[in-house]
């Protein structure tokens, strides 16, 4: 017998009641399932129809890109079906947000950490690599790594000590300080050769227009009420740390002689100012003010005024040696001071001060300086990572590493015609206002022709080796401690904003750049729009058009709009501190801002009711309406015939879904912060940007016919221009 014999036949025996209960079972199992589908369809409440998932169609015009994937994911998977969008448009668009992400902020704060998740993966590779900027990004790193592993702290008081002997004599450490050795401009130019800018009394800053602006210094409590309040114990545990790990006998009454001396000078500084200093000090919180806040002097003026302090020389000890007079040529007629009370003015307060002030305590008051930005980089430390550390060191390194090896540059050609056609959009709205003045129509389009733009970086930095070039001054040993190698970088960094101001460099070196955010600059009449928020999930060249401007044409209109709002709109076309509206125009203006001012002071808001402060961030929201409204009549110019659609919204109308994507930019958790630090935030809340912003919009209650008198279609509505 085969051994096809020897196995057993299987036997059958269907009896035909089991093959009867079988059917049964599975038509009733089928008829369950039907009506569970169709219960889930009828259940929905009746107003909820515009937000029920639009069924998948067949339809070979649909963006298929894992980008456009990733858009649908988000308009459908943090939308609340349950919700009436003419009711709660925010919660309709982002009600599930939390069922979805885990970050706290918006969608652009999570691109954000995105960013520095890609930098971390980059330098944790640490690729071989002939590029300066990378080679010391990695050393940075990798050293930042051995400092968080050891507990080198004794190290690090003693190099902060030896860094105080080469800014000049300490009165606290040496009993025997005479004041023959001090010398005010050795020790501020001393001071400067290490990178720093503050220098007690004021702080020089390079700023974004191009100029070196020296500015009153904000004397806080951290240098004039030593050990006093919960803040400043670490500013005292620092001190008597420095001294204790280098061996510097503490007499007893130290602390306290010296917070007199230095009572005393912020005593007169603030006695030429006339203010009541009988409060105690944490009332006076000696701020520097805005620029455009007061007039500005140039450096021979300065000379005149302040004739003790050698501004020159500190300037160009902040310079890079090697290029020092080259540089300073470029910069010289850059330096401006703003002319207040009481350090810059015609008085000479400033310099009957240093006059009049024992030297003990101005050479306490610059270390001090020293010290507290010290403590800053103890504070900063504490919870960042290696990685964060270097990306704020670098940024622009930062950025190159990105742009190589995450963006698709495709984007940045579409991403500037963009700007252009917002731009348009703009002047049309002007050029439409029924209430503007002739002249004050002209002067507004032809700022906001003038207005210049940077998206993404330089075309400069396409140059291979352009941003390397700038690398090779940053000279280190592998000896170096991190301590040291921190010190470089903020030298470097320094020389880096000098370079940016003679034009010798294209970007500011700034961490602002990594943020998924675009920025206007007033001085310089400027928008700039950054790599992160020109990619996905924000925009994309696989997007249809309609996404890319309902995404990111609103947030340039929003940076447009900075241009137009209470601040901005008091500068020219140039970036000067000018009034160019009529009388009539400008108080026409007020009116309509004040509208916006009530309306977000009454907006009921879901975390913290109607207790805002619409004064506080009508800037931002006069920017939100400018924002909505060109990038919607940028959108209605498309043609949408053959715009791909997105997936699962294939039959939706295309007006409704401009306004879906323009809200998720806008979703968020739930706020955990309390009211006291919201009313601190210079922009509105969340839903404040979805549901204020977009109620006050004709076009979004007709796309969504929404009845008049609604939440989203008030009978009152703020309307700008």
């Amino acid at each position: 017998m085969s051994a096809k014999d020897e196995k057993p036949t299987p036997h059958h025996n269907y009896h035909p009641l089991k093959l009867l209960g079988i059917f049964l079972i599975w038509t009733i199992s089928l008829y369950i399932a039907l009506v569970i589908i169709k219960n889930y369809d009828t259940d929905l409440p009746p107003e909820s129809t515009e937000f029920a998932r639009p069924p998948l169609i067949k339809n070979d015009n649909i963006c298929k890109s894992p980008e456009c994937i990733t858009l649908a994911h988000q308009l459908h998977n943090w939308q609340d079906i349950s919700v009436d969008p003419c009711q709660d448009f925010y919660r309709a668009a982002c009600g599930k947000y939390n069922e979805q992400n885990t970050v706290q902020g918006t969608r652009l704060s999570k691109a954000t950490k995105i960013i520095l998740n890609l930098v971390t993966e980059h330098l944790e590779k640490n690729l071989p690599t002939t590029s300066k900027s990378e080679q010391t990004m990695q050393t940075f790193y990798r050293k930042c790594q051995e400092h968080k592993k050891l507990n080198r702290e004794k190290q690090r008081y003693q190099e902060i000590f030896q860094t105080i002997n080469k800014i000049g004599p300490w009165p606290m450490a040496d009993k025997n300080w005479d004041e023959s050795s001090f010398d005010l401009n050795d020790m501020m130019s001393n001071m400067a050769s290490l990178g720093k800018t503050n220098f007690g009394f004021f702080s020089i800053e390079p700023t974004e227009d191009f100029t070196v602006k020296i500015s009153q210094y904000a004397f806080i409590e951290d240098v004039t009420r030593i050990g006093k309040t919960s803040s400043n114990e670490l500013v005292e545990t620092i001190i008597k740390n420095i001294l204790i790990f280098n061996n510097v006998t503490i007499d007893n009454g130290i602390f306290e002689e010296t917070d007199k001396n230095l009572t005393k000078l912020i005593q007169a500084v603030h006695k030429v100012k006339c203010l009541d200093i009988t409060s105690g000090y944490e009332s006076l919180n000696f701020k520097r003010v805005r620029l455009h806040s007061g007039k500005t002097i140039g450096l021979a003026e300065l000379r005149k005024r302040v004739p003790s302090v050698n501004f020159e020389r500190i300037i160009k000890s902040l310079i890079n040696p090697t290029k020092r007079e080259e540089i300073w040529s470029k910069i010289a007629g850059k330096v401006i001071a703003e002319e207040q009370e009481p350090l810059f003015s015609n008085a000479k307060n400033f310099e009957t001060i240093l006059r009049t002030t024992p030297k003990r305590t101005l050479a306490d008051l610059i270390i001090y300086s020293f010290i507290i930005s010290e403590v800053d980089k103890f504070v900063n430390e504490v919870g960042k990572t290696c990685a964060e550390m270097t990306l704020s060191a670098f940024p622009l390194a930062s950025l190159r590493i990105i742009v190589r090896n995450h963006f698709d540059k495709a984007n940045l050609e579409i991403a500037s015609k963009m700007v252009e056609d917002v731009r348009q959009s703009f002047i049309e709205m002007i050029e439409e206002s029924h209430w503007l003045n002739e002249e004050t129509k002209r002067n507004a389009i032809q700022k906001a022709k003038i207005m210049r733009k940077v998206v993404g970086y330089p075309k400069e930095f396409e140059i291979p080796g352009a941003l390397d070039s700038f690398f090779e001054t940053f000279v280190t040993s592998p000896d170096d401690s991190f301590f040291k190698l921190m010190r470089s970088v903020e030298r470097f960094k320094t020389e880096r904003s000098i370079d940016f101001v003679a034009s010798s460099l294209q970007m500011l070196s700034k961490q602002d750049y990594f943020e998924a955010n675009a920025s206007y600059n007033l001085l310089r009449n400027l928008l700039i729009l950054n790599i992160p928020i020109i990619n996905d999930p924000f925009f994309d060249s696989t997007y249809p058009d309609y996404a890319k401007i309902a995404s990111i044409g609103e947030i340039l209109g929003h940076e447009i709009g900075h241009g137009f709002d209470t601040d901005g709109r008091m500068f020219d076309e140039n970036g000067k501190n000018k009034n160019w509206w009529t009388p009539e125009d400008s108080a026409e203006y007020d009116k309509r801002a004040q509208c916006l001012i009530d309306q977000y002071s009454n907006f009921n808001d879901p975390d913290f009711g109607k207790n805002l402060n619409g004064s506080k961030t009508i800037d931002e929201v006069v920017a939100d309406v400018i924002g909505i409204n060109t990038s919607w009549r940028t959108y209605k110019k498309l043609n949408l015939v053959n715009e791909p659609k997105i997936i699962g919204f294939e039959d939706y109308d295309t007006d409704k879904l401009f306004f879906r994507l323009a809200a998720l930019n806008w979703c968020k958790p739930r706020s955990t912060h309390s009211l006291s630090e919201q009313l601190t935030k210079r922009h509105p809340t969340s839903s404040f940007r979805v549901n204020g912003i977009f109620s006050n919009t004709k076009s979004f209650a007709e796309a969504y016919n929404c009845p008049v008198g609604s939440p989203m279609n008030p009978v009152k509505k703020c309307e700008l221009f």
